[in-house]
């Protein structure tokens, strides 16, 4: 039996290798594409996880449903975490903003 996380991450890992990425080890790691509006899969759920659990002791980012869709309150999440470390506003979860949000969860947790 395949559920619906095993169909995810392979989905995922498809998709990664069709755009020319590589598969990351470590979940932590950088998947080598940027993550944004339309953006799937297990790296997408990842980050949605971190920022959900950022967000206990940052109020003002919004919570979001960890769907692995990366939807309009996941933009807004991202946008509030971007904002609140100086980050570059794009709504968008590239290496720089992905590597801020790892270090601010392990720093926490």
């Amino acid at each position: 039996k395949i559920g619906p996380n095993t169909w995810n991450r392979i989905v995922s890992v498809y998709i990664q290798l069709l755009q020319g990425g590589s598969v990351p080890t470590d979940p932590d790691e950088f998947p080598g594409t940027v993550l944004e509006m339309g953006s799937t899969g297990e790296p997408v759920r990842h980050m949605q996880n971190y920022l959900n659990k950022i967000r206990v002791y940052y109020p003002s980012i919004p919570s979001v449903t960890e769907d692995s869709n990366f939807g309009s309150r996941t933009q807004s999440a991202t946008l509030a975490f971007q904002r609140l470390f100086s980050l570059t506003q794009d709504g968008k979860i590239g290496e720089i903003t992905w590597n801020r949000i790892v270090d601010v969860y392990h720093r926490l947790y």
